[in-house]
């Protein structure tokens, strides 16, 4: 049975491997922290199912690991995912607008600093649901496998 080691390091490439699919520009440090940011949430989402369903028993699957449950969610929260990455991207571009007339140094370096969190936002936000996706996978390859409900 995988532990919280395996599922987090497994958590943090799904999620880094999601944020890179999904980097409109392979080429600059925003894409970067992009990705970075998906690791961390995949790392994230990849601990969610255990704190959904608390691991105090071989048998602790339930409505966290859930085959149809999960589905479900994964389904209705993709929408939410493109939106919010969206709006992200778009308060990084309103940062980096006004970075370029900033005149004063504190204000650029937090104007470029909001940027940067902003694309970091981006990535956790697509990393988290691909870590998550990671968990069931590697618990469904179980000899316990998952539930279909709960």
């Amino acid at each position: 049975m995988p532990g919280r080691r395996q599922h987090t390091d497994v958590g943090k490439v799904a999620g880094a491997v999601a944020a890179l699919v999904t980097v409109p520009s392979l080429h600059s440090l925003l894409a970067a922290a992009e990705v970075f940011g998906g690791g961390i949430g995949g790392h994230c989402g990849a601990i969610l199912p255990d704190v959904l369903d608390p691991a105090t028993s071989p048998a602790h699957r339930s409505l966290g690991h859930g085959v149809v449950p999960t589905t479900w969610a994964g389904i209705k929260v993709a929408g939410v995912v493109s939106h919010c990455q969206s709006v992200c991207r778009e308060n990084a571009a309103a940062c980096a607008r006004q970075l370029a007339t900033a005149q004063v140094p504190l204000d650029r370096l937090l104007l470029g600093l909001g940027a940067l969190l902003w694309h970091v936002a981006a990535g956790f936000v697509v990393g988290l649901p691909a870590g998550y996706a990671s968990h069931l996978f590697l618990d469904g390859g179980t000899r316990r496998g998952l539930p279909l409900l709960a």
